[in-house]
């Protein structure tokens, strides 16, 4: 929970709900918005999570228990600000908004950040999304950021087959401050996952990432498996292997050591489940034995949304232990899901 924590802040909002030893526990209340629709047009305004990449913050909403370096390093995971998504047609959605920078709640920290990109349907089993910031990241008081700050990610979502998947995601940071070096950073992710039913499915993700303040670059090997023995539970054991260049600087910011980590966790879900096999098991998140989620993030071809005006809110609040190490944003250490 301490992740999704205001930390783009050095005090207010949710910074200082911590507690336990040494302050090993803690909440957040990282959404909170209201949102407003009229035809194809909706915005949302409030604190959000981020549209930026392919994985998301929710952990039932990703197939592996770690998450790639990219989306922990790299990515914000929340916004404070105005976001409007506009539906062009039934292949091409845009968005476009301001925030307070990254990872902030409702004070500024000197953010002054535009939040926009588009979502485009290349055809019936391909999509591609563009999500940038650009402007001052915020961090204001801490690692700061360049006023003229850039960063994206891409995300390429291809349907080999009805149970084969294949995403390639590209990120990019320039911002001199908020790295500390005039090097840019990049990463890039290959996931390939196979549907074996609706119960089980394999996957793999494959990672080459390169960030400055960690001197040296990264490659990262996961092999996981998804298990659903209930509608509304599933287990993801995983095997990770971190391989740094000589060099390179680890999680608790010492001499970088390569790694061989394994994991597992168990979801539970209040979700009711929808598939007609009832309570046995479910599909994965997004398709019909698919393991995307909808949105931003993974667009799919879907019906245009009714024009009549609508309107919603949303609060979330999440509570769980700190992570370990240090990482060079707030607190965020370990690779682990929220």
């Amino acid at each position: 929970a301490q992740d999704t924590q205001a930390f783009g802040q050095l005090t207010g909002w949710d910074t200082q709900w911590d507690n336990g030893p040494a302050n090993s526990y803690g909440s957040a209340l990282p959404q909170l918005y209201g949102e407003v629709g009229m035809g194809d047009l909706t915005i949302k305004a409030g604190k959000f999570y981020t549209i930026v990449g392919y994985e998301v913050v929710t952990a039932p909403d990703n197939f592996f228990y770690s998450h790639a370096f990219t989306q922990y390093r790299a990515e914000p995971f929340t916004h404070t600000g105005v976001l409007a998504t506009y539906a062009m047609n039934d292949w091409l959605t845009v968005y476009g908004g301001w925030t307070l920078g990254w990872d902030t709640g409702f004070d500024r920290a000197g953010g002054n950040n535009f939040l926009g990109g588009f979502s485009a349907q290349l055809f019936d089993n391909m999509a591609f999304t563009y999500v940038c910031t650009l402007g001052d990241f915020g961090f204001e008081g801490q690692s700061d950021s360049d006023t003229n700050g850039y960063s994206h990610s891409a995300v390429l979502t291809w349907d080999i087959s009805d149970r084969l998947h294949y995403i390639f995601q590209s990120d990019y940071i320039d911002n001199d401050i908020f790295l500390g070096s005039t090097r840019d950073l990049i990463g890039a992710n290959q996931y390939l996952i196979y549907d074996i039913n609706d119960c089980w499915g394999i996957g793999g993700r494959l990672e080459w990432f390169d960030d400055p303040r960690m001197v040296e670059d990264v490659t990262a090997l996961t092999c996981g498996v998804n298990w659903r023995p209930h509608a509304n539970v599933v287990l993801r054991p995983e095997v990770r292997w971190d391989l740094y260049r000589a060099g390179g600087l680890g999680p608790d910011g010492n001499a970088a050591v390569d790694s061989t980590l394994f994991g597992i966790d168990c979801i539970g879900t209040g979700e009711p489940s929808q598939h007609p096999r009832g309570r046995l098991c479910r599909p994965f998140p997004g398709l019909p034995g698919g393991f995307r989620n909808t949105g931003p993030k993974r667009p799919l071809r879907t019906a245009r949304a009714a024009r009549a005006p609508q309107a919603q809110a949303a609060l979330r609040v999440s509570w769980g232990p700190k992570r370990l190490g240090a990482w060079g944003r707030g607190e965020r250490g370990a690779i682990l899901a929220p």
